[in-house]
């Protein structure tokens, strides 16, 4: 029984948490957590993030006609092309994902990543 002075548990209820963890265990086995981790790196060279970043500016359509920066899609705010980043809404590893699709980025300030 559940008692409010040392929160003693009945027997019953901590055998059904013990089943219910067992149950996640083999649920999650599988379950590769790296796929949906935004922290590791993506294995990306540079000259492909740069061919990635352009690839957004052409499609958004994100480059001053007066001046050679790029536009936050964020704030909106022009910037030089060194100082806007392009960022992948899906990482590249992650399976079913056309990451390389125009689509699947924002161009962002770099203060403005995550």
């Amino acid at each position: 029984m559940l008692c409010c002075d040392n929160l003693a548990v009945a027997p019953d209820i901590i055998t059904r948490m013990d089943k219910i963890e067992e149950s996640l265990s083999v649920l999650t086995a599988d379950f590769n957590l790296q796929t949906f981790d935004i922290w590791t790196e993506s294995g990306r060279s540079a000259t492909e993030q740069a061919d990635f970043k352009d690839a957004l500016i052409k499609f958004y359509k994100r480059k001053s006609i007066f001046t050679n920066q790029i536009r936050c899609m964020a704030s909106g705010v022009y910037q030089n092309k060194d100082l806007v980043i392009a960022s992948h809404i899906w990482k590249q590893c992650k399976h079913g994902v056309d990451s390389k699709n125009a689509r699947n980025g924002l161009l962002l300030l770099r203060d403005y990543e995550v």
